[in-house]
């Protein structure tokens, strides 16, 4: 198990890369789901599916509504990936927000190595993370699953969240 940790101003963000045969199928059922889903989207251009597959409507029906957003990682710079799709129950409205918005440098700067890692893979990524911040503490699993965009460079990335209770 791989830990990665980034603090700064008394804020600590770790990150553990885990197997993705150790997703708990009953703890995080709808991580499980997102990840079958994934592994199920047709893939015309390669590995990757194309993120025109990815549909609401499935994601409802499957219940992962709530549980995810979508991030686009199609520019180089990491600051400037952003979320298109917020569909979090925990969260407040982070669409259209680019990962170099985030107020907390801990988060902003471990979310960028995070998403380039999953970008990068071109497979999905499960972690452990566990935040420390000023304005909330937190500890979640989370997939990475990427997407392209019509061609196999990977583009979105459909990220699943599961919060600890």
């Amino acid at each position: 198990m791989i830990i990665e940790r980034e603090a700064n101003q008394g804020e600590l963000v770790e990150s553990r890369i885990c197997q993705l045969a150790d997703l708990d199928e009953s703890g995080d059922a709808p991580l499980a789901r997102l990840v079958r889903y994934w592994f199920s989207l047709p893939r015309n251009h390669g590995v990757v599916p194309d993120i025109d597959y990815v549909g609401l409507m499935e994601l409802t029906r499957l219940g992962v509504l709530g549980w995810f957003h979508i991030v686009d990682v199609h520019n180089e710079n990491p600051t400037n990936f952003q979320y298109n799709v917020f569909a979090m129950r925990a969260a407040g409205g982070y669409s259209g927000i680019r990962i170099g918005d985030i107020n907390s440098k801990a988060l902003q700067r471990a979310l960028e190595r995070d998403l380039v890692r999953a970008k990068a893979n071109r497979f999905p990524l499960f972690q452990g993370v566990k935040t420390d911040l000023s304005s909330h503490s937190r500890e979640y699993r989370r997939v990475a699953l990427p997407l392209a965009s019509g061609g196999n460079d990977v583009t979105h990335l459909l990220v699943g969240v599961h919060f600890d209770k």
